[in-house]
């Protein structure tokens, strides 16, 4: 349902309005001007500028509740590598660089979660090198590997 009211705002230039659980488990109401739907990882993504921060921000659909379509806005075009850029930039001003060695066993699995540019094979394991967000879902995230 999410996904149609979303796309239909996108078609339409409407404001999204909806309340918002972040990783902090902290809940806030949210206006945004829809951009796009994206699919990373496994998980449903509204990219949007967030008029409540001035900022562009990427908001996952299963924290979103009470979706609801606001009033009409003027599109501001944006190139999409500029909008990758600002991603990445405020990423990484807000993350820590992680070194991290995997089994050999497990090399398969770990392209599911690093860019191949990330990882590097050795002879004592696989070394990823990433930015992550410092929180605790990077101490989830590394003990979701376990022994491996």
């Amino acid at each position: 349902e999410y996904l149609h009211l979303i796309s239909k705002a996108i078609d339409e230039s409407r404001l999204l309005e909806f309340e918002y659980t972040n990783r902090r488990m902290e809940n806030t109401k949210r206006c945004t001007q829809p951009i796009q739907i994206s699919f990373k990882h496994g998980v449903w993504y509204l990219v949007a500028f967030c008029l409540d921060r001035n900022d562009y921000r990427s908001f996952k659909l299963l924290r979103m509740r009470a979706l609801r379509h606001g009033d009409r806005f003027v599109k501001q075009d944006i190139a999409k590598d500029m909008l990758e850029e600002s991603f990445r930039s405020g990423y990484i001003q807000n993350s820590i660089k992680v070194s991290l060695r995997f089994t050999h066993r497990i090399k398969e699995h770990l392209i599911e979660h690093f860019t191949k540019d990330s990882l590097k094979v050795t002879e004592g394991g696989i070394l990823a090198e990433e930015y992550f967000p410092h929180e605790e879902g990077l101490l989830k995230f590394v003990l979701s590997f376990g022994n491996d």
